[in-house]
């Protein structure tokens, strides 16, 4: 599913009934693209963008 939002905003997405070894989060705009989350594990906490900002 694709989701738009401001940059800025906080977005949550809840991930009831998904296994956690399922979920993938990626954020693709103009600019660039990235994977936050693979395989339920956060693959982005050295990216400078998003540090401290997934929970």
């Amino acid at each position: 599913e694709v989701i738009d939002r401001i940059a800025g905003e906080t977005l949550t997405i809840p991930l009831a009934g998904l296994n956690r070894s399922d979920a993938t989060l990626n954020f693709h705009s103009k600019y660039s693209s990235a994977t936050l989350v693979e395989n339920g594990t956060f693959v982005a906490q050295n990216h400078p963008d998003y540090i401290n900002r997934l929970k």
